[in-house]
């Protein structure tokens, strides 16, 4: 646990760029738009997008704070796994397949770099403490789905930790739960996959602690999505990684996923 000591009030949260050069871009753009005072990376920044360096270089000078996603973990540990916590055989596969275009473009020097990333971090602010993780506070591949939340989970995590906030992505599908007692928790979103809805746009976090009422507000951000995706298939990119950039609606992780998530993405793809 990495304990950070500041005194912002509004800050941007992002999370799963998978090495989207431009969907990273266009969020960090939106947040200085949108006169947040600081950026926190909640990990999962490389990916099936390849260009990890070039991806790792926009993190390191945009970002103040950086948590290891399992992504960050494998690579730092040398594992070529993934480690993506999918459930579905053809998904585990097709996560190891996206992991190794990941570890294709990454360095030894940044390597290093993401040995050194926390699994969690507890920001301390002036009205209190908040914590953030890549997927949950016991595992970083965990998924906190919203149709599955257990909200005394939540509560009893956020009572050990001393926190009013808990702030996570891994799933890429974005959600923000009141809590009792005046807490919240939030899922960001990803950045660099779209939220399996049939809208190719990127997902990132503001939050507001001078806002009570709306302290976390989900960003949806558009980039040249069509562009990147032919340019990362020309480079080799499988197409069940490049499809859902055009189309909005996933190819891998659906069959991982919760019934009801499943079944609001089927009626949106029904209906679009």
């Amino acid at each position: 646990m990495t304990t950070i000591y500041m005194t912002l009030t509004r800050f941007a949260v992002m999370s799963g760029a998978y090495g989207n050069l431009p969907a990273l871009e266009a969020c960090i753009a939106d947040s200085e738009e949108q006169q947040c005072r600081g950026r926190f990376f909640l990990g999962n920044a490389i990916g099936a997008f390849g260009n990890s360096d070039a991806v790792l270089d926009i993190i390191r000078n945009n970002f103040e704070i950086t948590l290891a996603g399992n992504l960050e973990q494998e690579a730092a540990l040398g594992s070529d796994g993934g480690g993506f916590g999918f459930t579905d055989p053809e998904d585990v596969e097709y996560s190891r397949r996206g992991f190794r275009y990941a570890l294709e473009s990454l360095g030894d020097v940044n390597r290093t770099w993401l040995g050194s990333w926390p699994e969690k971090v507890v920001l301390v602010l002036p009205r209190g403490r908040v914590l953030f993780v890549h997927g949950s506070p016991e595992r970083s591949n965990e998924f906190l789905f919203e149709s599955e939340l257990d909200e005394e989970r939540l509560l009893r995590w956020m009572d050990e930790e001393r926190v009013f906030g808990l702030i996570c992505d891994h799933t890429g599908l974005p959600w923000v739960r009141a809590l009792p007692g005046g807490r919240f928790a939030a899922n960001v979103g990803a950045v660099g996959l779209p939220a399996n809805d049939g809208d190719p746009a990127a997902h990132y976090a503001i939050v507001d602690l001078l806002d009570l009422d709306r302290p976390v507000e989900i960003r949806r951000v558009e980039y040249p999505h069509d562009h990147w995706a032919d340019r990362v298939e020309a480079d080799g990119v499988d197409p069940a990684f490049t499809e859902p950039l055009r189309t909005g609606f996933w190819r891998i992780g659906v069959a991982s996923l919760p019934e009801a998530e499943r079944r609001a993405a089927e009626a949106r793809r029904t209906s679009s």
